[in-house]
């Protein structure tokens, strides 16, 4: 870290709507009104005497959230301006009048350190807030979004400080956490085939997907570090580079300097650090956002069984009926850092007369892919994980095991990108995210069958579910399955 580091000045609006408000570097650095210190940390509420009754609970909920983010998490401390000159500290002006229930916006910058940090100031309607949680959950994010601008001020406002503050807030309050599973996770699970770091769209859908994106911050915290939150702290962190802020207007700012490394790049350096890698945790990711809610097999996130309604759409669902399916595609093309889910429902199967195989194979150039299959067991438990293997870059296919004590067979095809993904680019595009996949005795037994190799024997098997969005896929299987770990999924990687 570079010492103390400044702030920046944004809107965001934390509810349906995210609004901007924009302002220039000239704007006032303290708001109007009557003000409180606290006096325990450097806090400051800014109010009307109109809303004074809201004073007390506020300041109270914005103590506990500097403990909790702060000083426990360990969050760098964030930036207020005082006067013209940017400090350690924390501002919140309460006011009814804006839409949504918070805003956050750049206030100024901190001239005394070399890194592109900012010092932030944060609007609160008190009375958009339901219940008590609303404002704890409130006052986490902004203050764990303020700590995150005082780090690093030019990271895309979306979806980099959602994805990160929000997930602080889910590690405070679990399932108290008001809008993780009434919006935000099930948002951001109804669109898998999406970009990981998408922000695009207007649908309230799209709106909420990047907060919910925090799953991944979450996922990297428990699946590599101690789930305590240090391993996304320490991720943070890895996004700064030194810099001059030259210019911020509502939620963004401009430097003399690329945001390189952005916080991607951190993420898979932290990753790196641990002796993984940037893809081998995307492979890891789809199994486990798939294993939430209902789908829980006890063996993934610590909470996933209490996150009912975050189940991840399905974009296929076929049944033993639809079998054998040949060269199918999915309704929805998966956008790079993005993932497919192809489920096979095996009751009624039987005893197959030849030995089933699935297998994939890319439709369109310029991607690698990963294709992984989960065995979920009739009696419930951990699901037996097995990858594809991979002849070359755009072919993969498994043999099937015994399959009579397995209930659901999930293909999950994770697009993992040209190898240029960068995230300040707003690189969602779907161009080479089609595929094909099949599901049926192996080619050879199938030709011997009459069944023309060149004909779509599942153009009409199946149907998109949980969503009206879709996927284009297509898929192989071979080998002896396995319990899921890490390295049995990264066998499923091919470049």
């Amino acid at each position: 870290m570079n010492g103390i580091m400044k702030h920046a000045r944004t809107a965001i609006a934390i509810g349906i709507m995210a609004s901007a408000v924009c302002y220039s570097s000239e704007s006032a650095a303290e708001p109007p009104g009557e003000v409180e210190q606290s006096a325990t940390y450097p806090i400051r509420v800014f109010y009307d005497a109109s809303l004074v009754d809201f004073v007390p609970q506020v300041m109270s909920d914005t103590e506990d959230a500097w403990q909790t983010v702060i000083v426990d998490q360990g969050l760098v401390p964030p930036l207020h301006m005082v006067g013209d000159v940017a400090e350690v500290g924390f501002d919140v002006v309460l006011d009814i009048s804006i839409s949504g229930l918070a805003q956050y916006e750049i206030a100024g910058v901190d001239a005394t350190t070399p890194a592109t940090d900012c010092a932030v100031l944060n609007t609160f309607n008190p009375m958009g807030a339901a219940t008590l949680d609303y404002i704890r959950m409130t006052v986490e994010l902004l203050v764990a979004r303020s700590s995150l601008r005082a780090v690093d001020c030019i990271e895309p406002v979306k979806p980099a400080y959602d994805m990160f503050g929000v997930a602080f807030g889910v590690l405070s309050m679990g399932d108290l956490n008001p809008y993780w599973l009434s919006s935000e996770l099930p948002s951001f699970q109804a669109l898998p085939w999406n970009s990981l770091d998408y922000a695009g769209g207007s649908s309230a859908t799209e709106i909420f997907y990047p907060y919910g994106s925090a799953l991944f911050t979450l996922f990297i915290d428990e699946a590599y570090g101690e789930g305590d939150g240090s391993f996304i702290v320490e991720t943070w962190n890895g996004t700064a580079q030194d810099g001059t802020i030259e210019s911020f207007s509502g939620l963004s700012c401009t430097a003399d300097v690329e945001n390189e490394p952005d916080y991607l790049d951190a993420i898979g350096s932290q990753l790196e650090s641990v002796g993984a890698s940037f893809d081998e945790a995307m492979v890891e990711f789809a199994q486990w956002r798939y294993f939430i809610g209902a789908d829980d097999d006890g063996a993934h996130f610590a909470n996933a069984a209490s996150w009912a309604g975050g189940e991840v759409a399905l974009d296929t669902v076929l049944t033993v009926d639809d079998l054998p399916v040949d060269g199918q595609t999915c309704e929805n093309p998966v956008a790079e850092l993005g993932t497919g889910y192809i489920e096979v429902d095996l009751e009624g199967l039987g005893a197959p007369e030849e030995p089933l195989e699935v297998s994939f194979e890319a439709v369109t150039e310029g991607s690698s892919w990963s294709a992984v299959a989960y065995f979920i067991p009739s009696e419930g438990g951990e699901a037996t994980i097995q990858p594809l293997a991979f002849t070359d870059a755009d072919h993969g296919s498994l043999m099937l095991p015994e399959l009579a004590s397995y209930a659901v067979m999930i293909l999950a095809v994770v697009n993992l990108g040209d190898g240029d993904h960068d995230g300040d680019a707003m690189d969602w595009s779907t161009a080479n995210g089609e595929f094909r996949f099949s599901i049926g005795p192996h080619v050879d037994d199938l030709e011997d069958a009459g069944v023309d190799a060149g004909a779509d024997a599942g153009d009409d098997a199946g149907s998109g579910a949980s969503s009206d969005d879709g996927c284009a896929c297509s898929a192989a299987v071979g080998g002896e399955p396995r319990r899921g770990s890490l390295l049995a999924v990264m066998l499923g990687i091919a470049g």
